[in-house]
C-alpha cells in the first residue's frame, strides 16, 4: 500500500464519519442520546456515574492523603524526567557520528500503537483506558472532596474514543 492509498482511506473513514454524525443530528439523535459536538470531536454526556463517584469519595482523609502523596510524587518524577531528558541528550551529543546510524528509529521511539512495534495494540489501548477512567474518576473525587457539584460524566470521541472528562458544576 503506497502512501496515497493510506490518505485515500484515511479522508474516506473521515468523511464517514462526518456523515453518519451529520445524518445522526438530522434525526435528532443528539439530543436524545446527550450527544454534541465540540469543534470536529463528538462529546456524550452522561449522568450516570456521579453516585459512584460520590460513594468512592466517602474516605476523606483518606482521598487528601493520597492527593498529597500524588502530588510530591508528581514533584519528584517530574525532576526525575527532566534530568533524564538532560542525561540522554548530553549523551547524545558524545555519540560518534558513525554509531548515530545504529540509533533507533522514531518510531522506537513514538509510543503509539501500531507505529512501535514494540507496544502491542491491545495491551496499550487497554492501559490506556484503564489510566483516563483512573484519571478523570480521580478529578471527580476531586470534586466531591472540595464540596463542587459533578455537572457531568462523558467521552470523547474522534471517530475511536480518546477521551473522557467529568464536569465540575462551576
Amino acid at each position: 500500500m503506497n502512501d496515497i492509498t493510506g490518505w485515500l482511506i484515511a479522508i474516506v473513514i473521515i468523511s464517514l464519519y462526518f456523515a453518519i454524525l451529520l445524518f445522526l443530528k438530522k434525526r435528532d439523535l443528539f439530543e436524545r442520546y446527550n450527544l454534541s459536538f465540540y469543534g470536529p470531536l463528538l462529546m456524550w454526556k452522561t449522568k450516570k456515574g456521579k453516585e459512584f463517584i460520590r460513594k468512592i469519595a466517602k474516605p476523606k482523609k483518606f482521598w487528601n492523603g493520597f492527593a498529597m502523596i500524588g502530588i510530591v510524587i508528581s514533584f519528584i518524577a517530574m525532576f526525575f524526567m527532566l534530568w533524564l531528558l538532560v542525561e540522554n541528550l548530553s549523551l547524545l551529543q558524545h555519540v560518534p557520528k558513525k554509531e548515530l546510524q545504529n540509533l533507533p528509529g522514531i518510531n522506537m521511539v513514538i509510543a503509539l500503537p501500531g507505529i512501535n512495534p514494540i507496544l502491542p495494540v491491545g495491551y496499550t489501548i487497554i492501559g490506556l483506558a484503564i489510566a483516563i477512567v483512573v484519571h478523570e474518576f480521580s478529578h471527580g473525587i476531586q470534586c466531591v472532596l472540595g464540596k463542587i457539584k459533578i455537572k457531568s460524566l462523558g467521552i470523547i470521541a474522534f471517530i475511536v474514543p480518546i477521551g473522557a472528562f467529568v464536569e465540575p458544576d462551576e
